[in-house]
């Protein structure tokens, strides 16, 4: 069994304890910000809300997060939720930037609600964030000036390929949170080479999704504004070359838009386009595989999967490690009920 060490710090970064442990099994979900278990030996003083920072024997990062619980008894049991999760939260934000900049959006929105709010006691010690890319023209399709902030970055990752990384850096006494676009490089994994301990593959139907949505601007109901999804190009337009059938369709008021047009535009791009990873694949192999390193794959990375004589594009969205093995999880497409009704709560924030 592999050493780790397990380092606990209270909210100002003073360290509360540090702990050897043995191959913990680490789960992460970007889509849902599960929760993880380390189990500890003996009994130690932590507390929830601590900063968690997990290295392997050389130093390098393994996992970081939030405690959320602890039990003792022989030993002491932390469930740990990513450090992400504490932008699980309803909060005000201003939709009209969205389209202006999207991360840099996302950013201003973390920092007025964590970092620079009215009230100090809800800002989050140390945490600074930035936005290193500038997505213009984004359309998340946000209904309400007061929505699931959790929401926005898992629907920034989905339909822009955008995506928020947080990390502690204990010693700087610091979280940084950075919101960028993610380059992929290409790579491609072959899964039924010998390395692949095991794979699964998942593909969405797309039968019954939709395909045609009609506006009605509520301030002035004679002004409607029709979006079909084109059998040709797979873009939403409002002149198909080619009608999908049998037609799914929606009817929707839109209401207070300074641009009626422009919303319904935006609006049918995100109810109409198809997700480009509507899939999940998971691919699993020894931990410390060369082939497909896991310290080298980011969260947000697309990847090119071959297996079976078929080929399919996804994007890395989580992981589960356990004592050897690295399982990666692709695609955006959850098959566990929690997750998916999780994902769901979210959007109706």
């Amino acid at each position: 069994m592999k050493p780790y060490k397990a380092e606990f710090f209270k909210r100002d970064f003073t360290l509360r304890a540090a702990v050897g442990i043995q191959s913990p099994e680490l789960v992460f979900d970007y889509l849902t910000t599960e929760k993880t278990e380390i189990t500890l030996p003996g009994a130690v003083k932590i507390a929830r809300g601590d900063w968690t920072h997990v290295t392997d024997m050389n130093g390098a990062v393994i996992y970081q997060g939030v405690v959320m619980d602890t039990e003792t008894d022989k030993t002491t049991t932390v469930n740990v939720a990513p450090l992400m999760s504490i932008f699980d939260v309803t909060t005000e934000i201003d939709r009209a930037n969205i389209g202006k900049d999207l991360e840099q959006f996302i950013a201003d929105t973390i920092r007025a609600a964590f970092v620079e709010n009215a009230d100090d006691y809800q800002n989050v010690q140390g945490l600074r964030v930035q936005a290193d890319t500038h997505t213009k023209g984004a359309a998340l399709n946000i209904k309400s000036d007061v929505h699931d902030l959790m929401d926005i970055i898992v629907r920034a990752l989905t339909v822009y390929n955008v995506a928020v990384t947080v990390e502690l850096r204990p010693q700087e006494k610091a979280i940084a949170a950075t919101v960028a676009k993610v380059s992929s490089a290409g790579r491609v994994i072959e899964a039924d080479l010998p390395n692949v301990i095991e794979k699964n593959v998942y593909l969405m139907d797309t039968y019954g999704s939709l395909n045609k949505a009609t506006y009605i601007n509520k301030d002035d109901p004679a002004q409607r504004a029709v979006y079909y999804l084109d059998g040709e190009t797979g873009e939403p337009t409002e002149t198909p070359k080619s009608r999908i059938t049998p037609v799914f369709f929606k009817v929707e008021y839109i209401e207070g838009a300074e641009d009626f047009a422009l919303e319904a535009e935006q609006r049918a791009r995100e109810d109409l386009t198809p997700e480009d990873f509507d899939n999940l694949i998971e691919i699993t192999v020894h931990d410390g595989d060369k082939l497909i390193p896991p310290e080298k794959i980011r969260i947000g990375e697309i990847v090119t999967i071959k297996a079976n004589g078929q080929s399919w594009q996804s994007v890395l969205t989580g992981y589960e490690k356990t004592q050897n093995t690295h399982k990666f999880v692709f695609g955006y497409v959850r098959v566990d009920l929690d997750k998916i009704l999780r994902i769901e709560r979210r959007g109706r924030a």
